[in-house]
């Protein structure tokens, strides 16, 4: 009598922890075939760098589990002062708390914040901003010194002036 061994090929599990990422579903493969990878998972603010520990190429002879790493995107905030004092442009990593530029100036004007607002926290994207600015109004009183009086002009920062009526007082020029 002849015996014969025969065997059964195994299958193991392969499982993926995403890291805070997209799930990835488990494989279940047989021993030694090539390993197939997953498709990467995905993660708002990060970039995938692969898996730990490194996806063999061909399924070992053990079940085996594999996180996702991840790296963290640095986001680029630019400034427009639109007229006023130059801003740097900042560099943040995604949600981390938004620490912002110290204002802008520019004579005559009021500055009255960004455009878009700024964020509380870093979102997942580069932004440009532009100051918005309110023009001064300035008050200008003459002292006739005696003379006839001289109507106050209210007038914004940087418009053309026109001068007041000359005042006039008896016995002076």
């Amino acid at each position: 009598i002849t015996f014969h061994v025969e065997w059964q090929l195994n299958a193991y599990s392969l499982a993926f922890d995403a890291n805070g990422g997209t799930p990835v579903d488990t494989l279940i493969q047989n021993y030694d075939t090539a390993l197939v990878p997953p498709a990467a998972p995905s993660r708002t603010g990060y970039t995938f760098l692969g898996w730990q520990p490194a996806l063999p190429d061909s399924v070992p002879p053990t079940d085996m589990s594999f996180t996702a790493q991840w790296q963290v995107n640095t986001y680029t905030f630019s400034f427009d002062s639109n007229g006023g004092t130059p801003v740097d442009t900042l560099y943040q990593n995604y949600d981390t708390a938004f620490v912002p530029p110290a204002d802008p100036s520019r004579t005559g004007y009021t500055f009255l914040g960004w455009e878009p607002a700024l964020p509380d926290s870093i979102p997942p994207y580069d932004t440009n901003y532009t100051a918005q600015w309110q023009v001064n109004t300035y008050t200008l009183a003459f002292d006739a010194n005696g003379g006839t009086p001289v109507d106050t002009i209210v007038q914004n920062y940087d418009t053309a002036l026109v001068p007041p009526a000359d005042p006039s007082r008896t016995g002076y020029t």
